[in-house]
């Protein structure tokens, strides 16, 4: 169960970013808003 959440989480955490990019967010805020890295966003 612990891994099924692990997994929601990291999806949020990238449907988050892809909604801050196509909202012309900077990248450093991205970064800050989700904890991803630079690479993680840029393949976004």
């Amino acid at each position: 169960m612990n891994n099924i959440y692990s997994c929601r989480k990291e999806e949020e955490r990238y449907s988050i970013a892809r909604n801050l990019k196509q909202l012309g967010a900077s990248e450093e805020v991205i970064i800050k808003a989700t904890g991803l890295s630079s690479e993680e966003i840029n393949k976004l």
